[in-house]
């Protein structure tokens, strides 16, 4: 009965240690609420080989929180980002995998990832800035993850019309 409690316990703090989780960091310098008024916000991304399938799910993710909020949000790419409007930047500045081992190899998969995230204004200025802490994510959990990360993005940065 021991053994079987024992048992129990230890694969109950190994299920709960591997919960993905999303931690989003605001940098204090950048508190104030950002206000876009009639301009659009464009989202430029850039992700590694082992993030760009979280990467395409986060952007297309924070694109629909924002216009849930009624602004209008465009993903375009880094180079066609305009001066004349607000810029989205998020960037993968590290990540991490763990080998998936199979008959022909070993394939790395993606584990965790910092993401910088930042709001420039029309002058090239940062006006928000944080960085989004994604661990623990599993190949079914990617998306998820992806909006769970892009919903407290666009919640902790207060960016209103």
């Amino acid at each position: 009965m021991n053994k079987l409690v024992a048992f129990f316990l230890m694969l109950f703090m190994i299920l709960s240690s591997c919960n993905t989780t999303v931690h989003i960091e605001t940098d204090s310098n950048f508190s104030t609420p950002v206000t876009i008024k009639e301009q659009p916000l464009l989202i430029v991304w850039e992700s590694t080989d082992l993030t760009k399938e979280f990467m395409i799910s986060f952007k297309n993710y924070l694109q629909r929180a924002l216009t849930e909020k009624g602004i209008q949000a465009q993903i375009v790419d880094n180079k066609n980002a305009s001066s004349a409007a607000y810029v989205l930047e998020c960037k993968v500045i590290s990540d991490r995998g763990r080998d998936l081992y199979h008959a022909t190899g070993v394939v790395k998969s993606f584990r965790e990832a910092t993401i910088d995230v930042a709001v420039k204004n029309t002058e090239g200025v940062i006006v928000k800035k944080s960085q989004a802490h994604v661990n623990h994510v599993y190949s079914s959990e990617v998306t998820t993850a992806a909006r769970k990360a892009a919903y407290k993005v666009v919640e902790q940065f207060k960016i209103t019309r």
